[in-house]
C-alpha cells in the first residue's frame, strides 16, 4: 500500500477545489467568467467547518449544498463560453472539467469516487488497522531482479477502482526506478504452484518445531 499526500476527502473540501483549480485554469485560457465566487466559495467552506464542528449537521449540509451549486455554475459557464467562442480547450482544462464534473455528480454509494483533484487515481483501501479505519493510496508491488536485491520497478497491482486488500493483478507500471517495466517484455512472477510449495515447506517447518517441543516437554515430564 503507497498511500498519497492528499488531505482527508470530504464532499465541501472536494467542491471547494474543483472550483478554485477550474477558476484558475480558465483564467490561464483567457475565459471570463460571469462568477468565480472568490470570496464566497471560501466562507461556505470555513462555515461548514464550524457547523460539523459544533454538531449543526443541518447548517452544514445546507453549506455543502452550496458549494456543490457553485461549482456546477462555474463548470457550465466555462462550458457555455467555450461553446459561444468557438474556442477549443486546452486538453487540461478538459481533464480539470471531467474530473470536477465526477465529483458534482458522485453519490455516497457510488464506486470508482473521486478523492483527490490532484490524484484523481487514489483508491480508498480498508485493511482493518484499528489505528487508521481508511488509507487513500494505491497498492503496489515491487519488483527486483534475480540476481540482484535492488529494487526495479513499482507495479500498480490494483485492478481497477474500490478494489480491496486481496484483490491484486499484474497492472501497468506506476513508477520506475533505475530501468523501467515499461520496457521489460518478460516480467517473472511466481506460479501457484510455487507459492504453495512454499506455504507447505513453512507449515511442515512450524509442525516439525511444535513437534520437538512437544518431545521435550515430554522428557522433561519423564521420570529418567
Amino acid at each position: 500500500m503507497q498511500e498519497k499526500a492528499i488531505a482527508y476527502p470530504t464532499d465541501a473540501r472536494l467542491y471547494e477545489k474543483a472550483r478554485r483549480r477550474l477558476v484558475k485554469e480558465a483564467k490561464q485560457e483567457a475565459i471570463e467568467l460571469r462568477q468565480s465566487y472568490a470570496r464566497l466559495g471560501p466562507r461556505a467552506l470555513r462555515m461548514q467547518g464550524q457547523y460539523g464542528h459544533a454538531r449543526q449537521v443541518k447548517r452544514a449540509k445546507k453549506e455543502t449544498k452550496k458549494l456543490k451549486v457553485m461549482l456546477g455554475r462555474v463548470i457550465r459557464d466555462i462550458r457555455r463560453k467555450a461553446e459561444g467562442s468557438g474556442k477549443e480547450l486546452s486538453a487540461k482544462l478538459q481533464e480539470s472539467l471531467r474530473i470536477a464534473e465526477l465529483i458534482n455528480q458522485q453519490q455516497k454509494e457510488d464506486k470508482g469516487k473521486i478523492y483527490s483533484m490532484h490524484a484523481p487515481e487514489v483508491e480508498c483501501i480498508s485493511k482493518g488497522k484499528v489505528h487508521k479505519k481508511y488509507e487513500f493510496g494505491c497498492k503496489v508491488s515491487v519488483a527486483t531482479t534475480s540476481r540482484e536485491t535492488k529494487s526495479v520497478s513499482i507495479f500498480k497491482t490494483s485492478s481497477g477502482r474500490s478494489s480491496f486488500l486481496g484483490n491484486t493483478s499484474r497492472g501497468r507500471c506506476a513508477r520506475g526506478l533505475g530501468s523501467c517495466a515499461r520496457h521489460c517484455k518478460n516480467i517473472a512472477a511466481p506460479s501457484r504452484m510455487a507459492i504453495e510449495n512454499r506455504w507447505i515447506r513453512l507449515m511442515k517447518r512450524r509442525d516439525l518445531l511444535i513437534g520437538d517441543y512437544c518431545c521435550l516437554e515430554e522428557c522433561r515430564g519423564s521420570d529418567f
